[in-house]
């Protein structure tokens, strides 16, 4: 029998501060940051160090990434959501329609959409990773040339979760399957749990499920505290009564100030 174990992660990365401006700004502090799963063996790790933005003005274009681990013994399934937490637009000219995401996993393509389509893709598969495996995520984000002063003052704040999916040992099969006679189907110890999170809401695709879970992941965060929200997981696969979650946080913060024309 097919049993998947699932874990989210809300990954701290791509800390940046993207500052569009026409006069001199100062730059997000860029401490380096990882978050350790923990029997489900993947790390996440962000770069010690990465881009100064300083200004940025319509038509430059920035770059980031992050290394996937898989410490553990079993193959993991890996997705990436993308998640605008909040979105400022005084003119009426949102961030979200024109800035492009690209995530690139070498020479495969995750997603290049607009900040707003990438949000909608909900769960995007990155792959299958092997223990021991590695994998480097590159994050390409780009200000449209042709802004207008629509955009002055607009700002959004981003961040993705993580999801993996892993299946259990065949021997940890075998003893499911031993057991399966002595089980009460009612028994509500098996049952799926929904946990609630009192916290700030994530815009996010419809139609996912709500995602049953119990803490489970050690965070190491070396900045300051950022809102979490509930994280859904891929319909696919499985899923074992038992749930594991962790939050952490991935902000990206986007804003705009330009000169009148």
């Amino acid at each position: 029998m097919a049993v998947t174990i699932i874990r989210k992660i809300l990954a701290v990365a791509f800390g940046i501060c993207l500052i569009f401006s026409a006069v001199p700004g100062k730059a997000l502090g860029e401490p380096g940051y990882t978050i350790v799963g923990d029997d489900n063996g993947l790390e996440i790790h962000v770069p010690k160090k990465t881009q100064d933005t300083g200004n940025l003005n319509p038509g430059d274009k920035k770059y980031s990434s992050l290394k996937l681990v898989n410490t553990g013994s079993r193959p993991l399934h890996v997705y990436i959501r993308t998640n605008i937490l909040s979105e400022r637009a005084p003119r009426g000219g949102r961030l979200s329609e024109v800035m492009t995401l690209v995530i690139k996993d070498k020479d495969n393509v995750i997603t290049d959409h607009s900040f707003k389509d990438a949000a909608r893709e909900g769960n995007v598969y990155i792959g299958r990773m092997s223990p021991g495996a590695e994998k480097i995520l590159d994050f390409y984000t780009d200000l449209p040339e042709e802004i207008g002063n629509d955009y002055q003052a607009s700002s959004m704040r981003v961040n993705w979760t993580f999801t993996t999916q892993s299946d259990k040992d065949d021997d940890d099969d075998d003893d499911d399957d031993d057991h399966d006679d002595d089980r009460d189907d009612d028994d509500d110890s098996d049952r799926d749990h929904d946990v609630e999170i009192d916290d700030e809401e994530i815009p996010k695709g419809p139609g996912e499920p709500e995602i049953p879970s119990e803490p489970g992941v050690e965070i190491t965060i070396d900045d300051d505290e950022v809102p979490l929200g509930p994280a859904d997981m891929p319909g696919t696969g499985e899923v074992s009564p038992l749930y594991y979650y962790g939050a952490g946080a991935l902000i990206v913060t986007l804003g705009v100030v330009m000169k009148k024309k």
